[in-house]
This record gives structure tokens, C-alpha cells and sequence, in this order.
């Protein structure tokens, strides 16, 4: 049986439909499972980041490739070898929330919320972002989602309140839930 390996890359650059294509092409050909994929366009570039997994062999033969690819389309990128970390819940229950943040935006925002929810045992799993603009008006507005392992052992209704305080002490609109699976 052989032992997965997992590599991470991150990786910058101009947008053209057909380097999404070549990217999956080299992971496929290279029998490479995706296990996570984010991509987002901004202003004619694209910003990626992926966790693979695929035997040593198949992650070595694409690394030259995908190095390959990235250099023909002058991206900037970097690549990586991991070892998983073991965040287990049964080892450390906690229960997986997500916390919702929106506001008018500023550029210490996610500062403040990173801050607020970096303390004790908390672990951050996910972050997303967004800003808009509102109409009428043209107020620029931020909305961010943080989804956490909040530990069993964390004083929920202590948490709740100084989460409802923070919002309050930085003009945030705030909720919550319990993840969904």
C-alpha cells in the first residue's frame, strides 16, 4: 500500500481560460487526487491555491510539470510538500462553528476579527471575504465568514457575549451558527 503524499501550492497569475485547463490536465495525467481547489479572479489575474495528493512519484513527475506551466505562463507560484497535521476532534472535541462579521470596511477589519478569534485554544479552519458596495450611497462594506473549532471545554455563553461585545466595540454586525456538514 503506499503512502500518500500531499503537496500545497499557491499561485498568481494573468487570467486565460485555458490555464485552468492545462493546470487539471498535468494533476490528472499524473493521477493527483485534488483534495482542495480555491481559485479567484481579481482585476485580469487569477489567485489559486490547491492541496494535492498522489504517491511520491506521481507528485514528483508533476512538480516539474506544473513548475513548467507556471514558468511558460509567467506566473508566480510555489509549491510545497506537507505532512498533515493531526487536528482531530475526538483527540481535542470541539464543535465547528462559523462566525459571520459585516461592516463598513476599514483597513484593520480582518485585523480585529483575526485578533479577536486568534486567543486560546480556538482553532481557525476557513476564511472568507468580500467587499461591496452599497447602493445608494456607495459605502464600501466588508462581509467575512470564519469557520472554527471552538473547544468543548470553552465557556459557550462567555464566548457568545465577548463575541457580541467585539462586534458591538468595532461597528460590526455579527451572528452565528453551527457548521452545516
Amino acid at each position: 500500500m503506499t503512502v500518500p503524499q500531499y503537496l500545497g501550492i499557491t499561485f498568481i497569475s494573468s487570467y486565460r481560460s485555458l490555464f485552468l485547463q492545462d493546470l487539471t490536465q498535468i494533476l490528472a495525467s499524473h493521477d493527483c487526487e485534488i483534495l482542495q481547489f480555491y481559485t479567484r479572479e481579481f482585476e485580469g489575474h487569477l489567485f489559486g491555491c490547491l492541496v494535492l495528493s498522489a504517491s511520491w512519484g506521481n507528485l514528483s513527475k508533476s512538480e516539474t510539470a506544473l513548475k513548467n506551466l507556471f514558468k511558460k505562463s509567467d506566473a508566480l507560484s510555489s509549491l510545497k510538500r506537507i505532512e498533515p497535521v493531526d487536528l482531530d476532534i475526538s483527540k481535542n472535541p470541539a464543535i465547528p462553528y462559523v462566525f459571520h462579521l459585516s461592516g463598513v470596511d476599514s483597513p484593520d477589519f480582518v485585523f480585529n476579527a483575526i485578533r479577536f478569534f486568534t486567543g486560546g485554544e480556538l482553532i481557525i479552519v476557513k476564511i472568507l471575504n468580500s467587499t461591496y458596495e452599497t447602493r445608494p450611497g456607495n459605502v464600501r462594506m466588508r462581509s467575512l465568514s470564519l469557520h472554527v473549532h471552538l473547544p468543548v471545554v470553552t465557556h459557550f455563553g462567555e464566548f457568545r457575549e465577548g463575541f457580541f461585545a467585539f462586534c458591538d466595540e468595532c461597528g460590526f454586525d455579527g451572528f452565528y451558527e453551527p457548521e452545516k456538514s
